[in-house]
């Protein structure tokens, strides 16, 4: 049931035009319950079956505006039929009250529905002849300036009333249309910034990828080298002692008075008598 009025609602919000049809029904059913009241003529089984028909028919096709819009194609069949089916059901009714309350709702569509002015005003002009005549015939051409009276006001209220909630309309529909690109935008915006902050991202672990390789590399590259002079030094430091010591052996075996000098103090200096 929430989500049977939660859709009515979204409905109501999306096309503000559905009062404008509910209040007309609303008016269409008290004034068809009112003339059954009213007029003896509709109570028998016939006149109250082609009325009821005609009456719904008429009440079915107000909706069916809301699909045609403003198609050219359909306008002018639409607007001819229903005044054709008002006559109908007004002279079925005998009652006044129908006259301005069927004319004056199709007069309002009229004019909220053709955009044109020329095919408003032709449209509003059609159905006023119209109510014009069912008022002549019903109560007299003599009485015509009454019609003229009562009819006059309502079609300038309605005129001005259906131009107004059309203008606010329109900027509420502008005003949804802005929203919605707003929004789009916003979004667009959003994935660009994300998409620049990944970018600067990439760029900066690049950058840090890069400096660390470099200054690794001149690192490993300086100590690369130094460990190669210290194996050089050493491997040269080595060679240097085992020549000496290959030397030693042989010298070694020479007469003491033939021993170097050097070696004979060597001898002395590492290995000096237990006695001293």
């Amino acid at each position: 049931m929430k989500a049977f009025y939660s859709n009515l609602r979204d409905k109501f919000e999306q096309r503000p035009d559905l009062w404008f049809f509910v209040f007309a029904n609303l008016i269409f059913i008290a004034m068809y319950a009112w003339s059954l009241a009213i007029t003896p003529q509709l109570l028998k089984p016939l006149n109250c079956f082609i009325f009821t028909l005609l009456t719904f028919i008429h009440i079915g096709l107000h909706w069916s505006l809301l699909k045609i819009g403003e198609s050219d194609k359909w306008f002018w069949p639409y607007v001819i039929f229903q005044g054709i089916l008002a006559m109908a059901v007004i002279q079925l009714s005998q009652n006044i009250g129908m006259i301005f309350a069927l004319y004056m709702a199709l007069i309002g569509e009229a004019i909220g529905s053709g955009r044109r002015r020329l095919r408003a005003f032709s449209a509003v002009l059609y159905y006023s002849l119209l109510s014009l005549g069912n008022y002549i015939y019903m109560v007299g051409a003599e009485y015509s300036l009454w019609w003229v009276a009562g009819t006059l006001p309502m079609v300038i209220f309605v005129t001005l009333y259906v131009i107004l909630y059309t203008r606010e309309s329109e900027a509420r529909e502008q005003t949804q249309n802005l929203l919605e690109e707003l929004e789009v935008a916003h979004k667009r915006l959003s994935e660009y910034a994300d998409q620049v902050e990944q970018l600067t991202l990439s760029t900066e672990r690049q950058r840090m990828a890069r400096e660390l390789h470099d200054t690794l590399a001149q690192g490993l590259a300086g100590l690369i080298l130094q460990l190669e002079a210290a194996d050089s030094h050493i491997s040269a430091e080595r060679s240097k002692k085992l020549r000496i010591s290959s030397s030693r052996p042989w010298d070694a075996l020479a007469p003491p008075w033939q021993m170097p000098a050097g070696l004979l103090v060597i001898s002395v200096k590492e290995d000096p008598p237990r006695g001293i």
